[in-house]
């Protein structure tokens, strides 16, 4: 007889149960219209918690197999099929701009994780080099989407200013219409903090702001503003919102006067922050990615003004620029290898329980020290 204990381990208790029932449907023991065992019956058997139990009827229900009667207990709806994974083809649409490099790092992770599963993946070139695109041009993307019908889309938004946000909005929309799963990769389509219908895969933006601001407050920094590009990113909105939050925390009011939004090729943009710490007394700031701070660091330097000696500087992503830094880059680090598969992870999901609720998947990134917040002076 199967008892728990020949059950293969799983990585999460609930699988355990969950694959010991579903393997009893595959084989037949358990026949549609079978009532299984009770939730009780079962927490026994396992010696695990009803609320694991729930969990794996739960998964089982969310796949089409069982069907959960409140009164009357759980019977089996429907019959294992044959593992389709193979037959997955899904398509990464992912830009190629200015973190370029950020993102190819993850479609490497992406191809890796895809191998290891079995399922084939593809990177759509349409938009590689696009830093501005129009509607018309997102439609062009999304029919050629829908000729070649892939199992599902990874989707990363692009970096668009605020009165073009609806273009990312077209493209999952007319995927969605057409019936193709959507994952959408580092962001939402919409301003934070607003949901979408749709998976998400990133990093804890807000934590990552917080945490910046937190870092740079225990080194003495009493006045920290935020430099961030011109482009609507739902990311940045929530890296903004993390160091507003901390300063909230200990007793500072945020000032909208503190963020800096601008593209720093712009002088006037470079201007405004250097007399602010001129003239403000600011002694840290926080850039909304690496490049930012890349961008800000070189051009302060090149105006006389120090880092980390006149003013600190941190950015977010955890890209490799050190060739291009007097100094090393204070950073929030994202898991680029963990973000690759748990995007892969989250499309697989979604393509096997299509009528599970839209999640968010929030991977925990890590402060990266370097010599630019001056936490060695």
């Amino acid at each position: 007889m199967e008892t728990p204990d020949t059950v293969g381990q799983k990585n999460y208790k609930h699988e355990q149960i969950y694959e010991h029932i579903r393997d009893k449907i595959r084989r037949g023991e358990y026949q549609v219209g079978f009532q299984i065992p009770t939730e009780a019956a079962i927490s026994q058997q396992f010696r695990m918690s009803r609320q694991t139990v729930g969990r794996a009827l739960r998964a089982l229900e969310l796949e089409g197999l069982v069907s959960r009667k409140r009164g009357a207990g759980t019977f089996v709806t429907g019959v294992v099929q044959e593992d389709t994974r193979n037959n997955y083809r899904v398509t990464a649409l992912i830009p190629d701009a200015d973190d370029g490099v950020f993102f190819s790092r993850i479609c490497m992770q992406m191809a890796f994780a895809a191998q290891k599963r079995g399922i084939g993946v593809s990177f759509s070139e349409a938009l590689y080099g696009k830093k501005e695109m129009s509607l018309s041009q997102a439609e062009k993307i999304c029919q050629e989407l829908l000729k070649s019908r892939p199992s599902g889309v990874i989707f990363c938004p692009l970096k668009v200013p605020q009165e073009l946000a609806q273009i990312n909005s077209h493209i999952a929309d007319t995927l969605a219409k057409a019936g193709i799963p959507l994952v959408l990769l580092d962001c939402d389509i919409c301003s934070f903090p607003a949901r979408s219908q749709f998976d998400v895969v990133g990093v804890d933006n807000r934590r990552g702001g917080f945490l910046l601001a937190a870092h740079l407050w225990d080194l003495g920094c009493r006045r920290i503003e935020f430099v961030a590009p011109y482009w609507n990113r739902p990311t940045v909105a929530a890296r903004i919102a993390g160091y507003q939050e901390f300063l909230t925390h200990v007793g500072v009011a945020p000032d909208p006067s503190w963020i800096h939004h601008g593209d720093l090729s712009e002088p006037a943009l470079i201007a405004e922050v250097m007399k602010k710490i001129d003239e403000s007394g600011v002694e840290a700031l926080i850039c909304a990615n690496d490049w930012t701070a890349a961008v800000l660091i070189r051009a302060l330097t090149s105006n006389g003004t120090r880092v980390p000696q006149d003013v600190r500087v941190v950015g977010f992503d955890g890209i490799n620029i050190a060739d291009i830094l007097p100094v090393s880059l204070t950073t929030f680090k994202q898991p680029v290898e963990e973000l690759g598969a748990a995007a892969i992870d989250a499309m697989v999901e979604r393509l096997e329980y299509p009528n599970r609720p839209a999640r968010h998947i929030m991977l925990e990134g890590s402060l990266s020290i370097g010599e630019s917040c001056g936490a060695h002076l």
